[in-house]
């Protein structure tokens, strides 16, 4: 996806071993939030470039605190400390404090936490909501383990509508969809009330914020009379709903399924991977999809998502001109009040057009045994100040210790 992420970049050239200049096809004023990405952009050496197509992609070789050891799939991720990175801790030392990781994905909740319980596993990071509200707190309370959970400029859950085909390339079809969902009644159910419900992308403290932009209210009776009329009129009203193979996520489609079939839609829900499910969105394979996304970064790394035009990663496939001169005003002009102003408007234009679902602003949590520390790491260099709080898209393992004591 990085292709259309960096289409703006003309040309990259090497000054000096140190130093490389980058020439844009337009002014780019969050340019350097597009070489963080979330976290997902890095620079790779040479050797790694050069490698067999086999195995470039499964044996990485970056710039960061831990080197590469083993792969296997949906099993297991094996990291080493690397001794020479640049950045020394008080102890006069090389960061990182820990002499190796692995990764495991534990794709149930449940599982997670009893391996965590079980000291099988030492931290997990987890997105399910519920278990913020309830689980953890209790075990972090019993002093069995430490906990950290932020919501801070994080991503939003929404359902993803398909507006290229119909009856979704409707606008009061979409808006009926969206008063017919009880956004409230739906975080009760599947999140014991944590988050925080969603009017917009753009969670707290994220540029183009806003905390009324005009998203539809529920309204059951005016959504079924849209859909009585779609009935009335020979219109099919028969939708397929797309989510992960989760519990929670499952949970959370039957729960949609039940206020959508309620007004009148007859709705059928296909469980996939998070793999096979992201790969039916990016072909457009779908009607309605539980997702995900939209972390609060600089508010032009969603030009990727929502510019029209024949985007392919536009998964919603819509083309919005209100949205698309926005999101061009927002990349290459520097007066910050501008920039406000395009993202308030994008914002606004969302909630007319009902694109989407906004359902809530998702936080994430990371759960470490009792004796595990230092999550966020330490105090960035120079004048830097101390980590994030944010853990949407990421975390430091610098300072990660284990208390043997």
């Amino acid at each position: 996806l990085f292709s259309f992420v960096l289409a703006d970049i003309e040309s990259v050239e090497a000054v000096n071993e140190l130093t490389v200049e980058v020439t844009t096809t337009r002014p780019w004023v969050a340019f350097p939030a597009v070489l963080y990405a979330s976290g997902r952009l890095g620079i790779m050496a040479q050797a790694q470039l050069d490698a067999p197509l086999e195995t470039c992609a499964t044996k990485p070789i970056g710039t960061g605190p831990f080197s590469f050891v083993s792969w296997a799939r949906n099993e297991s991720l094996e990291v080493r400390r690397f001794g020479d990175y640049w950045q020394i801790a008080p102890d006069g030392e090389s960061y990182p404090y820990v002499n190796a990781i692995e990764f495991r994905p534990i794709q149930n909740s449940d599982a997670r936490i009893a391996a965590l319980q079980q000291g099988d596993i030492n931290v997990m990071h987890t997105s399910t909501s519920a278990d913020m509200a309830d689980t953890l707190p209790q075990l972090r309370d019993g002093g069995l383990i430490n906990l950290l959970v932020s919501d801070e400029r994080t991503e939003v859950a929404y359902v993803m509508m398909n507006s290229s085909a119909a009856p979704l390339d409707d606008r009061d079809t979409r808006l009926a969809i969206a008063q017919a969902i009880d956004r409230d009644e739906l975080n009760e159910r599947a999140n014991r009330g944590f988050p925080t419900v969603a009017e917009g992308p753009f969670a707290s403290g994220v540029l183009g914020h806003l905390d009324d932009p005009g998203f539809p209210a529920y309204d059951p009776q005016a959504a079924k009379a849209h859909v009585d009329a779609m009935k009335a009129a020979g219109r099919d009203t028969e939708l397929s709903l797309l989510t992960s193979a989760g519990p929670v996520a499952v949970r959370q489609a039957q729960i949609e399924k039940e206020m959508l079939e309620a007004v009148g839609f007859s709705i059928t829900i296909e469980i996939e991977t998070e793999a096979d499910l992201i790969s039916r969105v990016i072909g457009g394979d779908y009607e309605l999809a539980g997702f995900r996304n939209q972390p609060g970064e600089d508010p032009d790394m969603n030009t990727i998502w929502w510019y029209g035009q024949d985007n392919p990663v536009n998964f919603g496939r819509f083309h919005d001109d209100v949205i698309d001169e926005n999101l061009d005003t927002g990349r290459s002009d520097p007066d910050p009040e501008v920039r406000r102003e395009a993202y308030e408007a994008i914002n606004e234009q969302f909630g007319e057009q009902v694109w989407n679902v906004w359902l809530w602003h998702a936080p994430w949590a990371v759960a470490e045994a009792s004796n595990v520390h230092g999550i966020l790491g330490p105090d960035l260099p120079g004048e830097g100040g101390a980590p994030s709080g944010r853990l949407v898209t990421g975390h430091s393992l610098l300072g990660l210790w284990i208390d043997r004591g």
